[in-house]
């Protein structure tokens, strides 16, 4: 069945369903069992397939009973009551296998909404002191024994009624054919009427009121709150029969799934709130944990007759508006990031959502000039802005031959419609510097016997922060060079600086063409890391 066709059957049931049968459409939309078909009754027992424990609803519509079963599904047994009534009926069959007596199973389960359970509760609890000091006809004859369920006309199927699991009565049933009521349900002895003490009264007693009064119900037009905040609400319900014999319930439906309200009792079945009107002042809804958007929530207003059970149901809405607010991320980074120069240095940021409605991004300050970050959107500022899905493998690599330590800030924002939330953490990075290559170049020589030959070296490149030294090797003995120091193995060690004018003299006498090997070393003055680039130099001697 459909839900919006529960709703109705319900607001049908609890209004008493005034002077109109049950739709076309909901008996359209109903699987209809005729009870006096054949095989549908077998020895005065009719067997059900649906466990009335658990039904949504069980009503009396004129001789039709309609049941909304646990799974939504509606089930019209038709000609139900008058083949309890008239003895055709005698048992009904329950789906575990046990056996009850018709008229028990139809006072029983008159009405089968939890709801209704509630309504009862409420009406036991706030209306014992109204219950009036005398009644008519305190006998007790059985309300099936071949007599009408109601004394109004029910062939029609206008006015629908049932039993409240809590044993107040759904609709007006035990009225007399001269206007006496019984509260029991039945036929009350015409004129009579006892008093508290058991005796008899005055014949002709006035009749006792049997129908409800609308009650008065005001409510706001329309709340706005935000997200994970206490909603006030503002519900003023009241009788306006003010003779004792009414009490008043409230009930509030259309809350979001998972909210709570301060007071009053949730029926799971109906998915309403029930309260009475002492709930009302201080009342307030607690949403779901990061919910938000529009809630229309129904607030019924119903009063109930002690009197027979007549109720009178008036209706209001009330919109609220619950608009978003962002929940802060959760941000975790490794302090520190250690990597070495030149390099991609590993970044580990984590960052979560708390609320999965939201979207997350993340944004990444203090960004050297030159370094890279692996991904990401480069903003005009400088910084970058990634994806969560980004942050796997993120790296980031420094400006070129740069050992400078430098910290990363990193803000993660979640985003609720237009409310963000932020968490900011700084991320140090550490570099370990390394040695570069320097650059070496360097020209053919030569030159006359016992002469000074000019020797072209020139080292370039070395990067900040290194230090480099030149290392001539393959000098021939008796050679000298115009600097540097002789080392043991008699390879001669230079600064660059003192290349500038250097030169070779061969042996005396000799004009021998040799080959020096030349070694420029540079060296990480943070971490000592070296480098060496080696080249040979050709020198051509001349004989004089």
């Amino acid at each position: 069945m459909a839900e919006m066709d529960l709703v109705e059957l319900q607001e049908l049931v609890l209004n008493g369903a005034g002077d109109r049968p049950l739709p076309a459409h909901l008996l359209d939309a109903a699987e209809v069992i005729d009870v006096n078909g054949d095989g549908v009754v077998l020895n005065g027992t009719l067997k059900i397939v649906f466990d009335p424990e658990t039904a949504q609803l069980i009503a009396v519509f004129g001789d039709d009973l309609a049941i909304i079963t646990e799974d939504g599904a509606f089930i019209l047994l038709k000609d139900f009551v008058p083949a309890v009534t008239e003895g055709q009926l005698k048992e009904v069959a329950l789906p575990d296998g046990s056996v009850q007596d018709a008229p028990e199973f139809l006072e029983e389960y008159g009405l089968g909404s939890g709801l209704a359970e509630a309504l009862a509760e409420i009406e036991t609890a706030a209306g014992e002191a109204a219950v009036p000091s005398s009644t008519t006809n305190r006998s007790e004859p059985s309300r099936f024994e071949n007599e009408a369920l109601n004394s109004g006309d029910q062939s029609d199927g206008a006015a629908p009624f049932g039993t409240l699991r809590g044993g107040a009565p759904g609709g007006s049933r035990g009225q007399s054919e001269s206007g006496n009521t019984d509260e029991s349900g039945g036929s009350g002895t015409a004129g009579n009427t006892t008093d508290d003490d058991g005796d008899l009264g005055d014949v002709g007693g006035t009749e006792a009121d049997q129908t409800a009064s609308a009650p008065d119900l005001s409510l706001a037009d329309a709340l706005s709150a935000t997200e994970d905040a206490a909603i006030p609400l503002t519900i003023d319900a009241s009788l306006t029969d003010l003779d004792g014999s009414e009490t008043l319930a409230i009930t509030i439906s259309g809350l979001p799934e998972g909210s709570q309200l301060s007071a009053g009792v949730h029926d799971e079945v109906s998915d309403a709130w029930v309260l009475t009107e002492t709930d009302l002042p201080g009342l307030v809804l607690i949403p779901p944990t990061n919910f938000n958007g529009t809630v229309d929530l129904v607030v019924r207003a119903i009063a109930v007759e002690s009197n027979g059970g007549a109720r009178a149901v008036v209706s209001e809405t009330v919109a609220i508006d619950i608009s978003p607010e962002a929940d802060a991320p959760i941000l975790t980074l490794t302090d520190p990031a250690v990597g070495l120069e030149d390099s991609a240095i590993a970044l580990d940021i984590q960052a979560s959502l708390t609320d999965t409605n939201e979207t997350l991004s993340i944004t990444i300050t203090g960004i050297p000039e030159g370094a890279t970050l692996s991904a990401g959107t480069v903003n005009e500022d400088g910084s970058v802005t990634l994806t969560p899905d980004q942050l796997d493998g993120l790296t980031i690599t420094p400006a070129a031959n740069s050992a400078d330590d430098f910290t990363l800030t990193v803000t993660a924002t979640s985003t609720d419609g237009t409310d963000t939330a932020s968490q900011t953490a700084e991320l140090p990075v550490t570099v370990t510097g390394v040695a570069d290559d320097a650059t070496l170049e360097m020209a053919a020589a030569s030159g006359d016997e016992d002469t000074a030959i000019a020797l072209s070296i020139d080292v370039t490149n070395v990067a900040d922060g290194d230090s480099a030294s030149v290392t001539i090797s393959g000098i021939p003995a008796g050679a000298e060079l115009s600097a540097g120091t002789v080392n043991e193995d008699g390879s001669v060690t230079l600064t660059v600086d003192r290349l500038e004018g250097l030169t070779i003299t061969p042996p005396a006498n000799s004009d021998a063409d040799f080959t020096l090997t030349v070694a420029v070393t540079t060296s990480d003055a943070d971490s000592g890391d070296t480098a060496t680039v080696t080249e040979t130099l050709a020198v051509t001697v001349d004989a004089v």
